[in-house]
């Protein structure tokens, strides 16, 4: 959507709010589907996913550019890959709540966060599917399955960059004080998403390399007291964004797969006591 929007990216990181958009449900959770409530990130999402937000991504649609969004089908196991940008074309209240749902789902971490319920219409028929985090499916979406397979149709990309941004570290760090139930599933699942990333990483490299493209990656330094996902307070969302940003201006932001290599080395190496 362009640099005018830089303004909007940092207020969503780094705002006061983001510090109680993720709560506690407390004795409640016992009851509930999640250990935490959403409402407050859904209202965050709705202030941002303004109409005029949707045209822009309509109009960048039409243009042929491709914002695609993955969930997962709780009811099928499936990974969901959703074109937002044909969403947005749809225009109307309907296709707003349909974007806005999709973008709750995909960060719904099973058990930490409620399942989104997403209405959809097929053959006729409408009914309701449960989505979360396209992460319990797929670490990254890179390129579908059957054309990392030798679709001939994936040769058109030979000499490509690709990019992936992994929002976490990829080495395993020790937990922050004592694990109790409310911090054992989402310690858990980061650490089950640090390792598939890595393997999807291992079969991504070979994926590139053997198409002739450039792999660019990036994720957060070991160096950086990263305290997990879910640790929103300002000062922490501050602090990781401007570490982003510092790396990015000297031109650090972009590793190689040697790179991801010799820290994973390093960070096998520390792990041994």
């Amino acid at each position: 959507m362009g640099r005018d929007r830089d303004a909007a990216i940092t207020e969503i990181y780094t705002a006061p709010q983001t510090s109680n958009l993720v709560v506690r449900r407390g004795f409640g959770a016992l009851f509930q589907t999640s250990l935490y409530r959403t409402d407050r990130f859904i209202q965050w999402i709705d202030k941002h996913v303004t109409p005029q937000f949707m045209d822009a991504i309509a109009r960048e649609s039409r243009k042929g550019r491709l914002l695609l969004v993955a969930t997962t089908n709780i009811d099928t196991g499936a990974s969901t890959i959703w074109n937002m940008g044909l969403i947005a074309e749809q225009g109307g209240p309907s296709a707003r709540q349909l974007f806005m749902d999709v973008l709750v789902a995909s960060s719904s971490i099973p058990a930490v966060f409620p399942p989104k319920l997403i209405d959809v219409e097929s053959g006729g028929r409408h009914f309701q599917e449960m989505h979360v985090d396209g992460g319990v499916a797929v670490p990254f979406f890179v390129v579908p399955a059957n054309m990392s397979l030798g679709d001939d149709t994936i040769r058109r990309l030979r000499g490509a960059n690709l990019y992936v941004i992994l929002n976490s570290q990829i080495g395993i760090g020790p937990a922050n004080g004592a694990l109790k139930t409310t911090s054992i599933i989402p310690r858990s699942f980061e650490i089950d998403q640090v390792y598939r990333a890595r393997q999807n990483i291992a079969l991504t490299a070979y994926f590139a390399t053997r198409n002739e493209m450039a792999l660019h990656l990036t994720w957060i330094p070991p160096s950086y007291p990263y305290q997990g996902s879910l640790e929103m307070g300002q000062a922490t969302m501050q602090s990781l964004f401007d570490v982003g940003v510092s790396l990015a201006a000297s031109g650090q932001a972009w590793q190689s797969a040697d790179d991801l290599a010799a820290e994973l080395g390093r960070a096998e190496v520390a792990a041994v006591p």
